[in-house]
């Protein structure tokens, strides 16, 4: 996130699991949350749909991870 978003000079440690990403001290902005959202499609192949991007999916770091996870367990499931 750090790299993909250029927020040179920001240790990714820094970033608590719970900080918020919008709006937050990191200063993310809906454009880089379109960004991010480009970048995660991208990388992993998963969309995310317009009502995670408000605050859900978005919300955190941590809230950010469980949704991945959870749209890479359900695309890897088997029978699908």
């Amino acid at each position: 996130m750090v790299e993909e978003l250029r927020l040179d000079g920001l240790d990714p440690a820094s970033i608590g699991e719970r900080q918020p990403l919008i709006g937050g001290e990191l200063g993310l902005d809906s454009v880089d949350a379109l960004e991010l959202m480009v970048a995660l499609e991208r990388e992993f192949g998963v969309a995310m749909p317009s009502d995670q991007v408000g605050g859900g999916a978005l919300a955190s770091v941590a809230a950010l991870a469980d949704w991945l996870q959870g749209e890479l367990e359900r695309v890897e499931a088997p029978g699908r």
